[in-house]
């Protein structure tokens, strides 16, 4: 199973297992414990931390969003 949580009425989020590669990912989506739209899986890019691109969007986001003072250089 995988978990998921319903964010908005059009959003949903969900957590899969760690996959060696990135890639879509194809969720099946129970209502109710019922099959919903059994025959179009929920498709889902699955993209990893450690991806480079990922880095690039933090960067770019660094320079939009001021700093606050005490804030680390880095998350951990």
């Amino acid at each position: 199973p995988v978990w998921g949580e319903l964010i908005t009425s059009n959003a949903l989020r969900v957590q899969t297992p760690p996959r060696p590669t990135q890639g879509v990912v194809e969720v099946s989506l129970l209502f109710n414990n019922r099959p919903f739209c059994k025959h179009a899986p929920g498709r889902f890019a699955y993209t990893s931390l450690n991806d480079p691109t990922i880095e690039y969007g933090f960067q770019r986001l660094r320079k939009i969003i001021p700093r606050h003072p005490g804030d680390p250089e880095r998350l951990p």
